[in-house]
């Protein structure tokens, strides 16, 4: 009978002692190590060191003074001025507002600013060199004429195209993003500035301001830039009804994920065992055919992996608290996840049995586990990861099952889950449909 031979395979799993080292023991004890070291990482003072950037300032003022007064002195605007001694008060005004200059010390250079960005000036040749070497977060190129053309913008009824760029390592995304957020928030404030200028000659040409417009205009300016960049914070604020995700929940979820793995591949092993020992043949001459013995095998690894993720999930709740949400939905999805793990170990089995040879299972192991483990995130987050890794990551038993669990410690609703138990459910029958294809060419010996 199948329960039999379930229960065979299942007292064997049990009598393993390395079994139980690799899938029980060994996530339990890295549980511990990785959430006491790293798991800080996940709680509210999560601390990033400062992202290293380059400065190229490509923004010349001499050039941009000769350039300012060539446009004062020619076309309309020269004509706009009553006398020479106006237009010199407003180029030695326009001449304090230094716009790259205020960028990098003002900005950059902010004590706030510095716990995120440690800066230093490039020429550009050397930090693109940098940046592909992947020494550098990113590099902000300051363009020529960066200063006049703000003036022009500033003070002027023109509107001149300024625009500062920001080659990022896309290694980096997260600190690239706070780089990009840093220099958005400083445009901002000249996009500000420009509206209010416009706002300003709007009301001058209805009141017949004339040039001294620009002397307000100059006040206006100073005090929108001399705006200190202290009252920047940052606070990790979760989704509301959401519960955010702490070290030790992490890395539970993300061991258990990764050694049902190991389990699927001790499981095959025990194939080539019984037809080394003759099990396999005893069983053929009871009566047993192939399907049968794969079939307790299936139910063996389910019993054994659905075990196996019942005691780290008691052991990460009682020793370290972990919170694992609703017990009705993480029993649920425990169950399919046994399903899948169960899946796989058939799949391996009768490879396993074809070759006569447990060479794909030492491959899968050694080298096909610790890549799934990557991508599905069972050691850093996918989230730091590039877009097509974390596709990549999300269709693998690995990913699904973080997931799963993660949106179960969040508390969002069963509903919410549904797509990534549809994955391993997914999972689980293309590879058993592909085990009972193959079985066909299991050699007998």
């Amino acid at each position: 009978m199948i329960w039999h031979m379930t229960v065979k395979d299942l007292k064997r799993m049990m009598r393993d002692r390395k079994a139980l080292l690799i899938t029980i023991l060994m996530p339990a004890i890295l549980i511990a190590i990785l959430g006491f070291s790293i798991g800080g990482l996940f709680s509210d003072g999560i601390q990033l060191e400062p992202s290293r950037v380059a400065v190229v300032n490509l923004d010349d003022m001499t050039r941009d003074r000769q350039e300012l007064n060539r446009f004062l002195s020619e076309g309309m605007i020269a004509g706009f001025f009553n006398d020479a001694s106006e237009k010199e008060a407003l180029v030695e005004s326009v001449e304090e507002l230094d716009f790259s200059q205020i960028l990098i010390e003002d900005v950059l250079g902010n004590e706030k600013i510095k716990e995120f960005i440690s800066y230093q000036m490039m020429d550009e040749k050397t930090a693109l060199a940098q940046l592909e070497k992947g020494e550098l977060t990113a590099v902000i190129v300051i363009p020529q004429k960066f200063s006049y053309d703000v003036w022009v913008n500033m003070f002027f009824p023109l509107r001149n195209q300024m625009k500062i760029t920001i080659w990022s390592n896309p290694d980096h995304e997260l600190r690239a993003g706070i780089v990009k957020s840093i220099i958005q928030g400083y445009t901002d404030r000249l996009s500000a500035g420009i509206v209010g200028k416009n706002s300003l000659l709007e009301a001058s040409a209805e009141f017949n301001g004339g040039a001294g417009v620009y002397q307000e205009m100059e006040e206006f300016m100073k005090e929108l830039m001399d705006q200190d960049f202290d009252r920047i914070s940052t606070e990790a604020i979760a989704v509301d009804g959401m519960n955010p995700i702490t070290g030790f929940q992490y890395y539970a979820v993300g061991m258990s994920a990764m050694f049902i793995l190991f389990t699927a591949v001790y499981g095959a092993g025990y194939s080539l065992n019984e037809r080394e020992f003759h099990t396999w043949e005893r069983m053929k001459v009871a009566g047993r055919g192939v399907y049968t013995i794969l079939s307790a095998r299936f139910i063996a690894m389910i019993l054994f992996t659905f075990l196996q993720l019942s005691v780290l999930i008691a052991f990460s709740y009682f020793m370290f608290g972990v919170d694992w949400g609703s017990w009705n939905d993480v029993f649920l999805l425990t169950a399919v996840v046994s399903l899948s793990t169960g899946s796989l170990s058939v799949l391996l089995s009768v490879i396993n049995l074809i070759f006569n040879s447990d060479r794909i299972s030492v491959v899968f192991q050694a080298a096909v586990i610790p890549l799934i483990s990557i991508l599905g995130g069972s050691f850093v987050p996918t989230s730091s990861m590039p877009a097509i890794f974390r596709s990549l990551g999300d269709l693998t038993m690995n990913g699904a099952t973080l997931d799963g669990y993660f949106k179960i410690m969040q508390g969002y609703p069963l509903t919410d889950i549904q797509p990534q138990m549809m994955t391993l459910i997914l999972t689980c029958m293309v590879m058993l449909a592909t085990a009972a294809v193959i079985s066909v060419r299991i050699r007998e010996v």
